[in-house]
């Protein structure tokens, strides 16, 4: 005789091996960056350095007259001389060669304060008109200054400029006057100087 055996459902058999590994999913959107951590630890401060080289103090520059005075005719531009020196430190005049010359020497480029002082002379009041000084870089005009007609008045100058080496200023003066004046540039009233304020 045969007996058929019919399966229970809710009877659960074992479970079979696991599958093979499928293959790895596209990699999803990166998140938001999180917040910065802590500074660390600031680390040792370095040796110092090597002192750089020490700038120059030492004086430069130069102070001039005329011992004569100097006549100047009407409407005619005269180049000061200037044959007596107050001081001369670092070679920038001669007394004899271009004697109206200040030429800036050797390793001496910089800013040069600039200032030239005379006194001029009329016999009479009558005389009118300007007085004008003018101050030349290498024979180029960089400034002037007016001074009226006056029995004794003063003509004066000043300014700063950059002056490579080989510069050389000098200074003219003309008047308007009918007739011939003089120029006080002697150790008392007139004065050329210069002296290197800066590089």
């Amino acid at each position: 005789m045969s007996v058929s055996l019919t399966p229970n459902p809710n009877v659960q058999g074992p479970s079979g091996p696991s599958g093979p590994v499928g293959a790895t999913g596209p990699s999803g959107p990166a998140g938001a960056t999180g917040p910065s951590g802590p500074a660390g630890v600031t680390g040792p401060t370095g040796a110092t350095g090597a002192t750089g080289p020490a700038g120059s103090t030492a004086f430069s520059g130069v102070s001039a007259y005329n011992a004569a005075n100097v006549d100047i005719p009407n409407g005619v531009i005269v180049q000061i001389p200037f044959d007596t020196e107050r001081y001369d430190v670092g070679g920038y005049h001669s007394t004899s060669v271009n004697p109206q010359r200040f030429t800036v020497p050797s390793g001496k480029a910089g800013y040069y304060c600039i200032s030239f002082e005379a006194v001029h002379a009329t016999s009479t009041f009558a005389n009118t008109g300007n007085w004008e000084v003018e101050v030349l870089i290498n024979g180029n005009q960089v400034g002037n200054s007016f001074s009226p007609m006056g029995v004794w008045d003063s003509l004066s100058i000043q300014m700063v400029r950059y002056l490579n080496v080989g510069d050389y200023v000098t200074i003219q003066v003309n008047h308007t006057a009918a007739s011939t004046l003089i120029l006080y540039v002697g150790s008392t009233n007139g004065r050329f100087e210069m002296f290197k304020a800066g590089d």
